[in-house]
């Protein structure tokens, strides 16, 4: 039986996708950073493993056990007072979930939004050919 790690677990997307996998039988393990969300989590059949993405030794340590990883979570709490700190603690969650998977052909699906695109500067709607 397949184990999946997800962050995010408990938010829009990862709702889904942790109870999609449970249903084709995987063991889901899931990001949660509160008794509310080990408790949505132990709802759905996943077992909720308690940290946040500053937590990188539970990340690394949750990634390198899995066989899939989905990182479906993403800090909105600061970003509108401090970006930087929100980019930055994104690119070490995404590093400690990457780091123990190299070389092994496990698959780490990352899934964001397009709040961190940049608007085509004519005004018009931007794509995949954005900068």
């Amino acid at each position: 039986m397949p184990r999946v790690f997800i962050t995010g677990a408990t938010g829009f997307i990862g709702r889904v996708v942790t109870e999609f996998a449970i249903q084709q039988g995987h063991t889901v393990r899931g990001l949660s950073r509160s008794e509310a969300g080990d408790a949505l989590l132990t709802s759905l059949g996943a077992t909720p493993v308690r940290g946040d993405l500053s937590t990188l030794d539970i990340l690394s340590s949750e990634s390198a056990n899995a066989d899939i990883v989905f990182h479906l979570a993403f800090n909105h709490s600061e970003i509108a007072t401090n970006l930087d700190k929100v980019l930055d603690l994104e690119v070490k969650a995404v590093d400690a979930l990457a780091e123990p998977l190299v070389g092994t052909n496990k698959p780490l699906v990352v899934s964001s939004g397009v709040l961190l695109v940049q608007q085509a500067q004519d005004g018009t709607d931007t794509d995949e050919s954005a900068p």
